[in-house]
């Protein structure tokens, strides 16, 4: 059934912006006058521009948007510089001030200039960003009069422009059940009969807020997922680590969402390299989130919007990956997503001439261990158990992190980085990350005990892997700063990232790490429990690309312990013992070898 669209400029937009915003002013002005009266008559009437600077940012508003109007009527309207020139002015405005009744005018009116050029120009860039602040503005002012325009606007991109009808009959819902008492709800009511009779709804998973090309058969949001905007989380920003092998891309967001994934593939005919999005939802874009510029040579680069009411769109765009992992972390909840590289043989640095060269214990042994991060757990805000007398184990795990890295320095002739030298916090993702992107060999993160129990004590070291008992979980739990049930569900979705090569290494690194210092430990501190090596899952571990482990070196929360780890001389042993299991796991990797 054919389906008379309009076509040309809209009428709705074409001459008659002024009008229209007209109308909506006189019903704000009348709202503001009868709340003006009530506060006269209880006494308790404030200026709504009392503010200092108030008047200076309400006139800059007028006149940017008068400037509007005029190019509006304009034989110059044409001119692409000028209408950039208003959005930039608006822009301007709701980024300095998004709390103000300016600012929030000020995004709506990004999407209205840009919606109005694309009348004009007819590129897409202006429709993108058109329907992006139109989401945006019904995201962060779910309560304004102008948040069904926006999403009566948005529906008509999707139905007129991006041809999706779908989309568009689901934004018209969600205004008719938002906004009832709004004046658009009339109009999004007239598009629903041309909705529900198109034949091209099934072209309607082919476009997005990108242009990217998806299959038909797209999975929705489960049902429920519809509340009000101001309920979603939000993503409030993207960030990445990254080399030529290896890149984590970090969301950061509020609180617990659902995605599905799809990658596609290279297409030549519209000049789009392959590309992995991932769909949050129900989730909503903060303001001012930035897409990212990674270039490494497996990202070009990470591109984020909101993508329809109920969802944002993550894409990232491929110039050459192996593989990719996804996983959630809480507290703060972030989606990670790891991505790796084909393996390329880089040729050692040249050494300088007549330099001799002095061999490394790996390097004689014919090892690639070459470098090795060593973590110390927590850090700034972050204090991690507390003993007496304000001793925290954020301290304690950098002086052993310092000891440990000087030794292995100067015995065994290797290189050593820290995750961080100083009384700063590092949140556990960057901390693997850190350890990736500088291509370490081992990974071991360095921690204190602490339990309810004050008679608990002793050392005991992990690998990654799922927790086999209640203690490991709760160990895990601690570090993790999350809940035992946490870790339950975590261990659910997660079996397929710990299933990996470096699980029998990491496990036989901690034997020897284990056995070592509690044989130091023993020689000047008796007695010593042996908590013997243990499995669990802990953030700081999960997707390590070489083998790692982390150690619990004593309880603070035993009195006993605690004094012992004020001293030098235990630490020293501590240190001794961590030393000589890195040794020892080296020479038996060799004899392996062999």
């Amino acid at each position: 059934m054919n389906i008379d669209f309009p076509t040309g400029p809209i009428p709705f937009l074409e001459g008659r912006a002024k009008k229209y915003f007209q109308a909506k002013w006189f019903r704000l002005v009348v709202i503001l006058l009868l709340i003006g009266m009530i506060g006269v008559i209880n006494g308790t009437f404030q200026p709504v521009c009392s503010a200092p600077g108030d008047q200076e940012l309400e006139n800059k508003y007028n006149q940017t948007r008068e400037a509007f109007f005029a190019l509006d009527r304009s034989p110059q309207r044409g001119q692409r510089q000028q209408w950039q020139s208003l959005i930039e002015g608006f822009k301007e405005i709701y980024k300095k001030h998004p709390e103000t009744f300016w600012g929030e005018k000020s995004m709506f009116m990004v999407g209205r200039v840009a919606y109005v050029l694309y009348q004009w120009s007819g590129m897409e860039s202006d429709l993108d960003l058109a329907l992006d602040h139109f989401l945006r503005f019904v995201n962060h002012y779910p309560q304004s009069v102008l948040a069904d325009d926006a999403l009566y606007l948005s529906a008509e991109i999707f139905l007129l422009h991006k041809k999706n009808l779908e989309k568009a009959r689901e934004t018209a819902l969600f205004l008719i059940k938002t906004y009832p008492k709004g004046d658009m709800k009339k109009r999004a009511e007239e598009l629903l009969p041309k909705l529900e009779k198109s034949s091209l709804l099934s072209e309607a998973d082919k476009t997005d807020l990108f242009k990217e090309e998806e299959s038909k058969e797209e999975k929705k949001a489960p049902a429920g997922t519809e509340s009000p905007w101001k309920s979603y989380p939000q993503i409030t920003g993207l960030r990445h680590w990254s080399t030529p092998l290896y890149t984590r891309v970090a969301v950061d967001v509020e609180g617990k969402v659902s995605y599905r994934e799809r990658l596609l593939k290279k297409d030549p005919t519209i000049e789009k390299p392959e590309r992995l999005y991932l769909d949050l939802y129900p989730a909503r874009l903060a303001l001012g989130t930035s897409p990212l510029t990674i270039q490494d040579g497996l990202l070009r680069g990470a591109r984020i919007g909101q993508y329809n009411a109920t969802t944002v769109r993550l894409v990232l765009d491929i110039e050459s990956i192996k593989g990719y992992k996804i996983f959630f972390l809480e507290n703060p909840f972030r989606l990670i997503v790891d991505v790796s590289g084909k393996e390329k043989t880089i040729p050692p640095p040249a050494e300088p001439p007549g330099k001799e060269k002095k061999l490394s214990l790996a390097q004689q042994l014919g090892l690639g261990v070459k470098r090795i991060v060593i973590d110390p757990g927590h850090g700034g805000k972050d204090k991690g158990a507390s003993g007496r007398n304000g001793l925290h184990e954020k301290n304690l795990n950098l002086k052993i992190a310092r000891k440990l890295a000087q030794r292995i320095k100067q015995e065994l002739n290797l290189e050593v980085l820290l995750t961080r030298d100083s009384d700063r916090f590092i949140p556990l993702e960057e901390r693997t990350a850190i350890a990736n992107t500088k291509h370490a060999d081992l990974f071991i993160s360095i921690h204190i005990n602490a339990s309810p129990n004050p008679i608990a004590e002793g050392f005991e070291t992990y690998f990654l892997n799922l927790a086999t008992d209640e203690e490991s979980m709760r160990v895990a739990a601690r570090e993790n700063a999350t809940s035992t049930k946490r870790i339950s569900d975590l261990q659910k979705t997660l079996k397929d990232l710990m299933l990996n090569s470096k699980i029998d290494e990491s496990s036989r690194l901690a034997g020897h790490v284990q056995q070592n210092v509690i044989q130091a430990l023993q020689e000047k501190f008796p007695p010593v429990k042996n908590r013997e090596v243990k499995q669990a899952p802990f953030y700081v571990l999960i997707g390590a690309q070489m083998p790692s482990i982390l150690v619990e070196a004593a309880f603070i929360s035993n009195e006993r312990e605690c004094e012992r780890l004020c001293q030098d001389d235990y630490l020293d042993q501590i240190v001794e013992g961590l030393l000589k299991g890195i040794e020892g796991y080296i020479k038996e990797i060799k004899l392996a070898g062999r």
